[in-house]
């Protein structure tokens, strides 16, 4: 009996798989390092976003959601990963490019997530009660950096723009 020309799960293909996830890593790594996320929507909702990430000198504590932390890599990589198989699978050549941008959307999928549930993965600093009861008479959503929701929205809108560092 002859061997079959494919060998689903074989080693070729395990070192394949393992290939194209070293390479994933690699490409998230070098998010933040070799290349930088920029995040373009409208100039009052960035402002909004940069006080609520970076706090400000009138006390408003930061509450860090714009981090490329673990999560954040992770999400990336996997994305990366899912792509780098298609375009294998697929016959498509490999572009960092593309692979970049899919993992900045899943890095955009992280920081939105964390805008509406109040930090998520991350800890926050919680509204101070006094804002939280304004927030509530005026009916405003109570979400800490969630009072009308524009923010949130620019956020996952947000065009994605990958670019080289330096």
């Amino acid at each position: 009996m002859t061997a079959p020309l494919v060998s689903v799960g074989g080693r070729a293909t395990q070192e394949a798989c393992a290939r194209i996830a070293a390479r994933a890593r690699q490409i998230a790594a070098s998010l933040g390092e070799k290349y930088t996320l920029n995040l373009r929507m409208p100039t009052d909702a960035a402002q909004r976003l940069r006080w609520f990430d970076g706090g400000t000198t009138q006390g408003q504590p930061a509450r860090p959601i714009l981090v490329l932390d673990g999560r954040a890599r992770e999400a990336a990589t996997e994305a990366i990963t899912q792509r780098l198989r298609s375009d294998l699978a697929s016959g498509r050549p490999l572009n960092m490019l593309v692979a970049l941008t899919i993992g900045a959307q899943a890095i955009r999928t992280i920081y939105v997530d964390r805008l509406a549930t109040n930090g998520g993965d991350v800890r926050v600093a919680p509204l101070s009660p006094k804002y939280l009861f304004t927030k509530v008479r005026r009916g405003l959503d109570p979400r800490t950096g969630v009072a009308t929701g524009a923010t949130l929205q620019a956020l996952t809108g947000a065009q994605l723009v990958v670019s080289r560092v330096g």
